[in-house]
């Protein structure tokens, strides 16, 4: 029974022994949903909501302990309800805790909700809201007719969550409680609750709970919904919902006013549509959505895209690893030197040292591809047994040029040593979604995926291969994660904005919702039938090849990027490139070997068909040329085995006292800062490296290639920081 927040004994013919009696914290039914409840300091986690078991009974007093429960209560019978399957817990995987409990009885087709609880420091969680979810699963299916309840008349807040959950009034019951406050008498018919509008679902396997189906988008709806009501706008940011879009931008807009109606629902963090910082509502679900979508236990929006959930990553790990070890002992994180420039800046942030991996490299068409999971084993073990200084193994699969690594196998190493396992699939966000029905090998991709295979984090760009704005993209936690998501958060705290793009948030909503519907699904398998059509289509080149799957170094390719090697033609790729340009069509990268060509669900048969036609014609103009095709070996492969010595680690070398110096008295100084030739943006010297004569025989190479150069002080390098 409700009766001011007081646990009290047995009243009014409560139909158990153990005397707890309707509790409501109203706070807590504010937040994300069962399955991912919160996301707010140490109370994030995952929240596991299931039947009472004997090991949970200290919890459960542990619980109420501190309360204000009155003098009535003892406990008497709280074993014996647990026995009988008449109490159920709300765990925290991450602290292990019970965070909240309900005590509930089946009286012939009918189920009578007696007690509820809610640790006070677990408010707007959820944690409530989805006890009672938990309690109406449960009576469909045991097949029961309704559920009943009580709670006090002047308890508005709870009466609205239990009319949104199907509760309707059935009575009244005038002076129940002390005051002589009226309790009102509230059942749900649960034949109807099973098919109303707030699609109760129980994800098998882990008991947890989600109001929203995969066939709805919470925040893109909050936006359709919100914005209408908006009469004037006295918030930020300045445009006022488009109403002084710079002229200089009509005309990206079409005769229908489309731009306009886009710069509409540019909000902010107004009543509704929740916060990227703590969500709680509409974010929180969109998330929770997409963590169902990857199979995963907890997902984060980013909008300052992949390169922050990879520094993120590496701050999480390092976390975990000095709660272990103390902050005296420096952490070491192992990688490959073909990482993005954003896990060196993690390196920076965590203070981390690396331990370098180096993939497979291809000589004749400089390109490194994925890791070889034995260097990873050998790395991983000391001459005194298992190594106990590092951090996290981070990897990137797929590579910028489609090479996947063994992430199954790594992933089982990685946990046998508790060494999380971080995966840079900024291009992969697309592999999940293969139905893994195919019966051809090639179009079976979801096993290229790490979310497949449960690694720790997995970080993806969803505007890169799915159709998310740019920016947009996710960090997942894995299945049975061994880094806290409290961690994660906090780490994400750092580098994520305090005003996130809410179009770039309800573009990731509405990119999972359309991979998780019958439009994306149809796209898909086009988009994959397209991929195998191109690949087949540039093999019949006689000039040309692609990068296959029998090639050293690949375990599996995803196929849908294309890259294509030039060493049988009289041009280089950067030059194919460019012919390719004149006509219109633009690559994603090029190289002096090789240009790469990324697919995704937005290309048409037409854009096939042009780009195959206009190649055959660009081939047949080169081998009319008289060309040396030797003068292509002439040119140093930019990252070919280059002679790496660290001298400090990156945060240390990123913070000491530095100078220019000019490039061709550099040899022997440490570089402060990353240099990458774009693309593909690998670095070649890193902070706290020795500026080696290989390390300036790279960077020669990179500008006598035209590379832009990411990263350096002088762009042109005629000086090194």
């Amino acid at each position: 029974r409700q009766d001011n927040g007081r646990l009290t004994g047995r009243e009014k013919g409560c139909p158990a022994g153990w005397a707890l009696c309707l509790l409501i914290v109203i706070s807590s039914f504010v937040g994300g949903k069962g399955r991912v409840i919160g996301n707010v300091g140490s109370r994030i986690g995952r929240v596991e909501i299931r039947k009472g078991e004997p090991r949970d009974v200290t919890g459960i007093y542990k619980l109420v302990s501190g309360q204000n429960l009155g003098t009535g209560w003892s406990g008497v019978g709280l074993e014996q309800d647990i026995e009988a399957g008449s109490v159920v817990v709300a765990r925290d995987s991450d602290q292990k805790d019970v965070v909240g409990m309900t005590v509930s009885w089946k009286i012939v087709d009918q189920l009578e909700i007696g007690n509820i609880f809610v640790a006070p420091s677990q408010r707007q969680r959820k944690i409530g809201e989805n006890l009672v979810r938990h309690l109406i699963r449960r009576a469909q299916e045991d097949g029961l007719s309704r559920i009943i309840l009580e709670v006090r008349e002047s308890n508005i807040p709870a009466r609205n969550l239990y009319e949104k959950l199907g509760f309707r009034i059935a009575g009244r019951r005038p002076k129940y409680y002390e005051g002589n406050e009226t309790a009102i008498l509230m059942e749900c018919d649960t034949s109807i609750n099973d098919d109303d509008s707030h699609h109760l679902q129980l994800q098998e396997g882990n008991n947890m709970l989600s109001r929203y189906s995969q066939g709805e988008t919470p925040l893109v709806t909050a936006l359709e919904n919100i914005a209408p009501k908006i009469k004037a706008s006295f918030f930020v940011p300045g445009h006022k919902m488009g109403q002084s879009i710079p002229s200089r931008l009509s005309s990206f807009g079409g005769p229908d006013g489309r731009i306009s109606n886009l710069w509409r629902h540019d909000l902010t963090e107004i009543p509704g549509l929740d916060n990227l910082g703590n969500p709680q509502d509409v974010i929180a679900e969109a998330q929770n959505l997409a963590s169902e979508a990857y199979s995963v236990d907890d997902t984060w929006f980013l909008v300052n895209g992949s390169t922050s959930g990879i520094i993120a990553a590496i701050v999480a790990c390092v976390k975990r690893f000095t709660k272990k070890f103390g902050t005296a002992r420096r952490a070491k994180v192992v990688l490959p030197r073909n990482v993005h420039k954003s896990a060196i800046e993690g390196l920076i942030s965590s203070g981390a040292e690396p331990l370098w991996l180096y993939p497979h490299y291809d000589v004749l068409n400089d390109i490194h591809h994925g890791i070889n999971v034995v260097e990873v084993a050998k790395m991983l073990e000391a001459s005194e047994g298992q190594r106990d200084d590092i951090a996290c193994i981070l990897i990137v699969s797929p590579t910028y040029y489609g090479a996947v690594t063994d992430i199954g196998s790594l992933q089982k190493l990685a946990r046998s040593h508790n060494i999380p396992l971080v995966v840079d699939e900024a291009h992969g966000a697309h592999l999940a979604f293969s139905s893994g029905e195919e019966k051809e090998k090639e179009l079976n991709m979801r096993r290229l995926s790490a979310t497949y295979h449960n690694a720790d984090i997995i970080i993806q760009s969803t505007h890169k291969c799915l159709s998310a704005l740019t920016q947009s993209a996710m960090l997942h936690r894995g299945k049975d994660s061994i880094v806290e998501a409290s961690d994660i958060f906090r780490a994400l705290s750092l580098v994520q904005t305090s005003s996130p793009s809410y179009l770039l948030m309800a573009s990731l909503d509405a990119a999972r919702w359309q991979m998780m519907n019958e439009e994306g699904q149809k796209m898909m398998r086009e988009f994959l039938v397209l991929s195998r059509k191109l690949r087949r289509q540039i093999e019949l080149i006689p000039q040309l090849q692609l990068i296959s799957e029998n090639m050293d170094g690949i375990f599996r390719l995803d196929f849908t990027r294309v890259t294509v090697l030039t060493s049988q033609i009289p041009a280089t790729g950067n030059e194919v490139s460019a012919m390719l340009e004149e006509k219109g069509i633009y690559c994603e990268m090029s190289s002096e070997r090789h240009f790469t060509l990324a697919l995704s669900l937005g290309n048409t048969e037409k854009d096939i068909d042009e780009l195959v036609r206009t190649l055959k014609d660009i081939i047949e103009e080169l081998c009319s040329r008289t060309a040396d095709l030797e003068r292509q070996d002439a040119v140093k492969g930019l990252t070919d085995s280059i002679s790496t010595v660290t001298r400090m680690t990156p945060r240390e070398a990123f913070f000491a006292p530095s100078k220019l110096v000019p490039f061709d008295q550099a040899e022997g100084y440490i570089g402060a800062e990353t240099i990458s030739p774009y693309p593909p943006g690998i670095p070649i010297l890193m902070p706290g490296e020795e500026i080696t004569a290989d390390v300036l025989g790279s960077l020669s190479s990179a500008i006598t290639m035209g590379k832009q150069i990411v990263g350096a002080t002088d762009s042109t390098l005629r000086h090194i920081l």
